[in-house]
């Protein structure tokens, strides 16, 4: 790979991430935006090799039983908490919550879908919730993609 397409794809990697951590809360009509956000970021991701090799190398070939923490029934009482053994399994249980709550709850007839992803992180209201997912969240995960293209260029 050439230093221009790894400059091009790192580009496009910080307009992507950008607007999913851009999402706001605006009220439920407009919540499955964030869901779109998220699902663009994640197809992203899947589809450019550098990171998607990158993430399959890196984490640990651990699957994480999201049945035992049903995303759909998860109530504020009982909030998910991220692992705090290595950064790697916070980094792979952040990437299988994102992908399961993406398969649970996009495209779905709920307009709310993306403040129902952001409750599993924090309670209170609900722009605060969006916020809780994108700093304490979504911005490490963003971070560890971030560090690999960068050492990249570095080489």
């Amino acid at each position: 790979m050439t230093m221009k397409e790894l400059n091009q794809i790192s580009k496009k990697f910080t307009q992507v991430a950008n607007r999913l951590l851009q999402t706001k809360y605006e009220g439920y009509h407009r919540e499955n935006q964030g869901m779109d956000n998220l699902n663009e970021f994640i197809k992203f991701i899947e589809n450019q090799p550098i990171i998607d090799d990158f993430l399959k190398k890196s984490l640990p070939n651990k699957k994480i039983d999201f049945s035992q923490r049903d995303l759909q029934k998860l109530s504020n009482t009982h909030l998910i908490k991220l692992p705090e053994e290595s950064e790697e399994d916070k980094i792979n249980f952040i990437y299988q919550f994102l992908k399961t709550g993406l398969e649970k709850h996009h495209n779905k007839p709920s307009t709310n879908n993306y403040i129902h992803l952001a409750s599993h992180i924090s309670s209170g209201i609900l722009p605060k919730r969006i916020d809780n997912l994108h700093e304490n969240v979504i911005k490490q995960f963003i971070d560890y993609i971030n560090n690999h293209l960068e050492n990249l260029k570095a080489k």
